[in-house]
């Protein structure tokens, strides 16, 4: 499905007991490093939410030594503060002569993260969807328990479906 010229791919893999929505965002042009020439290759960018109710953005642990980070008070202000520190870098780079390889972009998010990133989602419907009690739900977007594995698997089925719906789906 393309969405303003991205191409997203949206799935549910169960990763470290937390439910991630991965959607892979082909960038307008990367950022360097350290590493010249690549094209296109992969980075993990997990957004979660903090304890103190914030936000935050960062490439994944072992990937590469960005530093890029966001932050924000939802999970759309961080995503947008990392990508205004991608831009610095890549400024960074130009100016420094260095080349500037092309890097795709997979969003890694929490349960909290995912609902408030996609807002547009009717929680209540989607627990509906999924075979989950709403109120259940609510309770693990609110940070009062935490989901089994067979609740994070009754999700990524029901995102997995709405996926292919929408991917199926024409105006």
């Amino acid at each position: 499905m393309a969405i303003s010229g991205l191409s997203v791919r949206a799935f549910f893999p169960i990763f470290a007991g937390t439910i991630i929505a991965s959607l892979s965002l082909r960038a307008e042009r990367g950022f360097c490093n350290n590493i010249m020439g690549m094209k296109h290759e992969k980075l993990t960018v997990v957004v979660e939410r903090t304890p103190d109710g914030g936000f935050d953005c960062y490439i994944e642990d072992g990937e590469k030594d960005f530093g890029a980070t966001g932050m924000g008070e939802s999970s759309a202000e961080a995503i947008a503060s990392f990508r205004e520190a991608c831009a610095l870098m890549r400024e960074e780079c130009a100016r420094d002569g260095r080349p500037v390889p092309e890097y795709e972009y997979e969003f890694r998010y929490d349960l909290r993260s995912f609902f408030d990133y996609f807002s547009l989602f009717n929680v209540k419907a989607f627990a509906e969807r999924a075979g989950i009690n709403y109120s259940q739900l609510s309770q693990y977007l609110h940070g009062r328990r935490n989901a089994s594995r067979k609740q994070y698997e009754k999700l990524e089925r029901c995102l997995r479906e709405l996926t292919r719906e929408l991917e199926a789906a024409k105006f």
